[in-house]
């Protein structure tokens, strides 16, 4: 490596040398090209368009403006549309309110409750409870809704313990 250096600096000091130099490193416009080969860094090697043939689907150049023929035209509210006071739903909303005052008797109005689950029908208690009647209903959550099956386990667990702290003994059953 050094002798390498010392042979350049003495090939370039030289006067001897010096029409030698220049007749080799001169091209046809006159102009001295380094002996030395120049290193061409990687950013300058790699220059390209960042995200280059991508097109945002906005708006950035100021106000919105209607231009016509844009790829992307502004999307407007759609007109809402109101719903039918006729279809089925909102024509028998209601129609079984009264069925224990005109009817006979027998049909309780909880069990014409169709969207209701089957284990909240007719259900009145705490949270707790109606959390300890849906884990019997859905038993198979364990299985097929492991992360649903062990939240709802920790709510009950947190219910008891919340409901039953600080609470007076039942009193003894002699």
């Amino acid at each position: 490596m050094n002798f390498g250096l010392n042979f350049l600096k003495n090939l370039i000091t030289n006067p001897a040398n010096h029409q030698l130099i220049t007749s080799t490193l001169c091209n046809n416009n006159n102009q001295i090209a380094s002996p030395l080969r120049t290193i061409v860094r990687f950013y300058e090697r790699r220059r390209f368009i960042r995200r280059y043939g991508y097109r945002p689907h906005y708006h950035s150049k100021g106000l919105l403006p209607r231009i016509p023929g844009e790829p992307f035209p502004i999307s407007v509210i759609p007109n809402e549309k109101k719903p039918d006071p006729w279809r089925r739903d909102a024509a028998l909303f209601g129609q079984n309110d009264y069925i224990d005052i005109l009817g006979d008797g027998k049909i309780n109005p909880t069990d014409t409750m169709s969207s209701i689950p089957s284990w909240l029908r007719r259900f009145r208690g705490n949270e707790m409870q109606m959390l300890i009647r849906r884990r019997k209903a859905k038993a198979h959550w364990q299985w097929f809704r492991p992360q649903k099956w062990i939240d709802l386990n920790k709510r009950i667990d947190f219910l008891y313990k919340r409901l039953n702290y600080k609470r007076q003994p039942r009193p003894p059953e002699y």
